[in-house]
């Protein structure tokens, strides 16, 4: 759902041209976490940009994935897990976390595993159970007028 090649960033920026910039992220700890979507848009596209952000997410549950679409997220989320710990620090860092959430400090091994048994099915089981409607949030921050 995040970066340049993602069909909501290509969607909502691209091709409707409604936001300067559009992605998604998440929080982890060791027993819940946060995911959301954020864009930056101005006043009167809000709305149609949550629409969108909503469509996203139904599509998703609905296991309506582009070809290559797991594939090319996956190899997005590698690359992007290997930047991150280029310095020493960032390893050591990641070690700890993994660590302290008993995780153990040498699970890249096992997340690598994890990310290649990871296909349509896991990713729509995943936001069925994780992205579900019901459990949703929405926060809009405006420029005071």
């Amino acid at each position: 759902l995040s970066g340049m090649a993602s069909g909501l960033f290509r969607r909502v920026r691209e091709e409707k041209g409604m936001a300067y910039f559009v992605g998604a992220t998440r929080v982890e700890v060791v027993d819940q976490g946060m995911f959301y979507l954020y864009a930056g848009t101005a006043p009167a596209s809000v709305q149609e940009v949550v629409k969108e952000m909503r469509l996203e997410l139904d599509r998703l549950r609905k296991g309506k994935f582009a070809p290559n679409e797991i594939e090319d997220a996956k190899r997005r989320m590698r690359v992007s897990r290997r930047q991150g710990r280029q310095s020493a620090g960032a390893r050591m860092q990641g070690a700890l976390v993994r660590e302290v959430a008993g995780l153990g400090a040498n699970f890249d091994a096992e997340w690598e595993r994890r990310m290649s048994l990871t296909d349509e099915a896991a990713v729509q089981a995943f936001a069925q159970r994780y992205l579900d409607a019901q459990f949703e949030q929405e926060l809009i921050v405006l420029p005071k007028e």
